[in-house]
């Protein structure tokens, strides 16, 4: 597998603070793995919806 390339988002403190406390005692290690497993998921969802628009 090719080595990632990453890019920087920046979101409030006060939810970086929120999330941290959500994620302690989870399988994820930092805000941003977080973040990025969020973001991937709302991306798949999103995608189903355009992929399911006009096939009636």
């Amino acid at each position: 597998m090719g080595k990632r390339n990453y890019t920087t988002v920046s979101i409030p403190k006060s939810l970086a603070k929120t999330i941290k406390l959500r994620i302690q005692g989870t399988e994820f290690t930092s805000t941003s793995s977080y973040v990025t497993h969020i973001l991937t998921e709302i991306e798949k969802e999103i995608e189903k919806m355009e992929d399911g628009q006009g096939k009636e």
